[in-house]
Formats: C-alpha cells, structure tokens, sequence
C-alpha cells in the first residue's frame, strides 16, 4: 500500500462502506472517509487537470467511435498523474528541487515539440496557471 509523507498509507478505492460506487480516488488512512481524486490533486500545485472528457462520459463516448477523444483524455490524465507524482517526491524528498524542475521542463519540452491539439491546451493551461 503506498505511503504519505509521514508514513500515512494511502489506499486505491472504488467503492464506499456499503458497497456503493464511489468516484475513484485516494483514501487516507486514518482519515475516514477521506478521498482525494486526481483532479482534486492535480489542481492544488497548478496543473491542469482534468481537461476535455470526464470519467463518466468514457463509456459513452466509446461506442460512438470517440476513440481519439477517449485517447487525448487520457493522455492529458497520465500527464496529470506523472506531474503530480513528481510533486509528490519532491514533497516527500525523493527528488531535490532541482530535480523537479528539471522533470517538469523537460515535460514542457517534449509538450511544446507535440504535434497534437489536446497536448499544446495542457502545456497551455499549464502554464497559465
């Protein structure tokens, strides 16, 4: 099971005490209840988030023949989670600041070469934020 900073564990969820679907996320041990989801995340250091698509219209959107919608979606939510992983090694000392700089530019290097629509918004909001 992953860990905090502090040794707090975190735990993947997809449903609630009673079994009931619950929108995906981060539970915090020892904080019932508790459910950070990868918006929520991605947004409190600066980064985009979820951008175009949501979760709920995933299903929807595939038999519709979206498959490059559903793809661009989520490319830009692996960005989002790679960002935020990065913040979090930062936070937990993994990685100097330095480091981290140097990873996110590096993502801004490789987002500003991408030929792709959904990639240029991302590093757009990511920069206007």
């Amino acid at each position: 099971m992953p860990r905090a900073a502090g040794g707090t564990r975190m735990q993947a969820v997809a449903g609630n005490r009673n079994n009931r679907p619950v929108k995906p996320g981060w539970r915090i041990a020892g904080t019932p209840g508790a459910v950070a989801h990868l918006d929520e995340i991605a947004t409190m250091p600066g980064f985009p988030g979820k951008m175009g698509m949501c979760d709920a219209k995933v299903w929807g959107s595939y038999p519709a023949g979206e498959i490059g919608g559903i793809r661009d979606y989520f490319e830009t939510v692996v960005l989002d989670t790679c960002l935020a992983c990065q913040r979090f090694e930062l936070i937990r000392g993994r990685l100097t600041p330095a480091d981290h700089a140097r990873d996110c530019q590096l993502v801004s290097e490789e987002l500003q070469k991408a030929d792709k629509t959904h990639l240029r918004e991302f590093l757009d909001a990511r920069q206007a934020a």
